[in-house]
């Protein structure tokens, strides 16, 4: 793989001398390519031959030295990768042993950066990574060059180097190799035992986790947590404190009799009112507000960070309150409860930055949250599903349990300190537990006589169990994958642990369609076609082979496995990855210095819709391009009422329209072409064609909007048909590449060629930008340096046939 690093950090400091670098992982890999670039002598290891061997394809310029032959007296720093343990690792003792300075990745970044960017630190044990990314979401939302890496995603020596404000997130490992910090605002959001193996003692892994906020300016420290409220009150710095829990207790044991002088605000709860709990230099930051219906207040553990979501047992309803702002279940899009904490301490740290509230708030509501963190993936019959697989610890699976009642809890791996003890309390809400991985007997002892349980060893047979327990019940079940464990047992990392789970639900839920929504003579239809073209034997031949009647099975691994159609799986459950590469490919056009006002987007079928779409999103940048929409939907719902057409036969004959529906929304693929196209002020040619057996007339938006060219809209229609001159050509379903076989009709009935039609349309298209002036701001310098620029830069592209792209 060819690392390609955009406008990489530069570390002046180290040019001209010898720096090592130990680990070679994608964090030891940034900092060769930043220090190289630096003008640096870069001298790097790895305890795996692969690893080196990979690097070395990669870096012509880097001595591949063992460390025990480098001259250490000339080595100014070694760069030790967060992955590897400080002690007792050989390479430590050995840089050690000549008082070698040991740094990590961030700390040449943050020696490197301008007095003028702001970078903003977020740690603890749960939901550093979701707090991140949403702080970074809000100040772009805001307009705000911003940069998010570090322990989440891209390593900061990868980020770009003109960004105003770097949201970085530290681990406990980054932060154990860290000797100074300073950064503008640090967010410490809680800490409970976790990666003790690596840190030898609660003690140190606390100690690494109060380097950044020692080392901020501004620090924002929840106090829901035990260890952190007695953080906050022992910090003398400048510090805010945010708190999410509705327990009273909780809050007051952050007050100190000590700290009288200045203590943390509270105002009284009224009977059968709401109450306010945290307040931000002096304002209302945040608070959970209860309407409670005559019903005893049963609060939270003193320890609990988060809000129980009784609205079943008389609290009519649970809101987020930040200042004047009030956010309920419904107004965003990740879980509420189990994000209270991470919103909480996103609006502070984006207060301090000056952002407003309003645009606080739509960042928030508009948020998607990440992978595998209490992700709902959908729900089949009365069961819910849910992908927490990220939750590797005790406190983490908490929060996914209070979010729900009438849990199926998927749980296990490899157990860290403490196990599952501590959810002993919240056992009222699990209907049974299906228990995977090493921990299966520690977790079957902890839960014995307190929650029924089954031993599954695998997820695939957790899962499969889970959902059929719960099909059992009359209510509405939640089967949730929230392990409280490390994935290392059985996975790499909990990624594939929740792919894995995803998966499953996938061919559930197709499964699960293909059973209730399609009839058995159609499942006999599918199965016969598939099993027929896929084995060369009968269907019925093939079931009284496997001695049971496997139809649908056969169906779903046909639509998710068989290389038939791996490419119409792709372009179905990529929609958003077509319209990003969609979008990376005009900006390939734009840097190679071609003017907005000469790129034409030429498409048809499906592709349309994803052509109009990327069409607005450059608009919105103030980047006018031209749109031919030949042939294509109007809308997701003309293409799939229409379907099956535009990708094969075989899908024109087998697929229904009701399945495609269903398949397009689940992937989250929808278009309205009509819609754009009604509204933009870029230039558009649509084109039809009467008799095409492809797309049906009444699928195409030709007609549908009329001709209109003012000073904020131009816009051609042309309906096409096959030329009745020509006789050379037999086939009828003719698109963009048989242009020469198109003709239109004008209005006094003579025959044009469609070609001298698009000829004319594209001359006239670009004088319509340059006269109104709808590009004159375009500077590709400018566009360079735009956050939007560095988005798109980071899509990979395969390589394209250059007759693709006629620029």
């Amino acid at each position: 793989m060819v690392r390609i690093s955009y406008l990489a950090v530069q570390l002046n400091k180290y040019k001209n001398q010898n720096v090592a670098v130990f680990g070679l992982g994608k964090t030891g890999l940034s900092a060769i390519n930043a220090l190289i670039k630096s003008g640096a002598r870069v001298y790097a290891w790895d305890d795996h031959e692969e690893q080196i061997a990979n690097a070395k394809m990669m870096y012509k310029k880097c001595n591949f030295i063992h460390p025990k032959e480098y001259n250490w007296h000339e080595i100014s720093a070694l760069v030790l990768s967060p992955g590897v343990p400080t002690e007792p690792h050989w390479i430590v003792k050995l840089a050690r042993r000549f008082d070698c300075k040991i740094k990590s990745d961030i700390e040449l970044f943050l020696e490197a950066k301008t007095t003028n960017q702001k970078v903003i630190g977020i740690t603890g044990t749960n939901g550093k990574s979701t707090t991140t990314s949403l702080i970074g979401h809000i100040l772009k939302s805001a307009g705000k060059k911003v940069a998010i890496g570090g322990n989440l995603g891209v390593p900061v020596l990868d980020l770009e180097r003109d960004a105003e404000i770097y949201v970085i997130e530290f681990s406990s490992f980054q932060l154990e190799l860290m000797n100074e910090i300073n950064v503008d605002i640090s967010a410490l959001l809680n800490i409970t035992p976790d990666h003790i193996d690596r840190h030898g003692s609660m003690e140190n892994y606390i100690a690494a986790k109060l380097k950044l906020i020692n080392g901020s300016e501004v620090a924002v420290i929840g106090c829901d947590n035990e260890i952190t409220a007695d953080i906050f009150n022992k910090f003398t710095g400048n510090k805010i404190p945010i708190s999410v829990t509705y327990s009273p207790m909780s809050f007051q044991r952050v007050t100190l009799e000590s700290r009288k002088e200045k203590p943390l605000p509270t105002t009284q709860m009224t009977e059968g009112g709401a109450r306010d709990l945290i307040s931000l230099a002096g304002n209302n930051l945040l608070d959970y507000s209860e309407q409670i219906t005559g019903i005893d207040r049963n609060y939270l553990d003193t320890s609990v960070s988060y809000l129980d979501d009784k609205r079943g047992t008389g609290i009519q309803k649970i809101s987020l309150k930040l200042e004047n702002h009030s956010l309920s279940v419904s107004d965003v899009k990740i879980n509420l409860i189990s994000n209270a904490e991470n919103i909480a301490a996103a609006y502070a740290v984006c207060k301090v930055l000056g952002v407003d509230s309003n645009t606080i708030i739509n960042g928030i509501k508009s948020f998607s949250g990440l992978r595998h963190r209490n992700e709902l993936l959908g729900k089949i019959r009365n069961v819910f599903f849910v992908n927490d697989s990220k939750a590797t610890n005790a406190k983490s699976s908490e929060k996914a349990i209070l979010s729900y009642e009438n849990i199926n809890w998927i749980v296990g791996g490899r157990s860290k300190k403490g196990g599952i003890e501590s959810l002993s309390k919240h056992f009222t809400r699990v209907r049974k537990a299906f228990l995977i991985g090493e921990s299966t007997e520690a977790f079957a002892n902890v839960m014995e006589n307190k929650v029924n349980y089954v031993k599954c060893c695998n997820l695939e047979d957790a899962f499969r169990l889970a959902f059929e327990e719960a099909l059992n019940s009359a209510e509405e079940v939640t089967i949730l994958l929230s392990p409280a464990c490390a994935s290392f047992d059985q996975w790499k990392n909990f990624e594939e642990r929740g792919e894995a789970f995803c998966r499953m639900f996938e061919n559930l839920r197709i499964k699960s369609f293909l059973e209730n929504e399609v009839s058995p003579e159609w499942i006999k239809r599918y199965k016969k076609e598939l099993v027929g073209d896929d084995k060369e034997m009968d269907a019925e031949a093939h079931d009284q082979e496997l001695g049971e009647n496997k139809d649908i099975e056969d169906i779903v691994e046909f639509f998710l496995e068989r290389k038939k159609i791996v490419a119409l799986y792709e372009f179905l459950t990529n929609g958003e990855k077509l319209v990003q590469a969609g979008m990376a490919m005009v900006n390939m056009v734009l840097v190679k210095g071609v003017h907005p006002n000469d790129i034409i987007l030429d498409t048809n079928s499906l592709g349309g819709g994803i052509a109009a779409e990327v069409l607005r999103r450059f608009e919105k940048q103030g980047i006018y391009l031209t749109l031919i929409h030949s042939n294509s939907y109007s809308s997701l719902k003309d293409a799939t009422n229409n379907f099956p057409h535009g990708i094969g036969n075989f899908f024109m004959r087998w697929l229904p329209a009701k399945f495609l529906n269903f398949w397009f929304s689940r992937c989250g693929l929808e278009f309205n072409s009509r819609e754009i196209i009604e509204n933009t002020k870029c230039p558009v040619l649509i084109v039809g064609r009467k008799g095409d057996t492809v797309i049906p007339q009444e699928a195409q938006l030709v007609g549908k909007l009329p001709d209109s060219s003012t000073s904020e809209r131009f816009r051609w229609n042309i309906a096409l048909e096959h030329d009745p001159r020509n006789t050379e050509c037999k086939n009828k379903n003719i698109h963009a590449d048989h242009k020469e076989h198109l003709v239109y009709h004008e209005d006094n009935g003579s025959i044009k060629k469609y070609e001298e039609k698009e000829n004319k349309f594209i001359e006239e298209a670009r004088e319509y930008l340059i006269d109104y002036e709808f590009n004159k701001n375009f500077d590709l310098e400018k566009y360079r340096k735009s956050g939007f620029f560095g988005k798109l830069t980071e899509i990979e592209l395969k390589p394209i046939n250059e007759r693709y792209m006629q620029v």
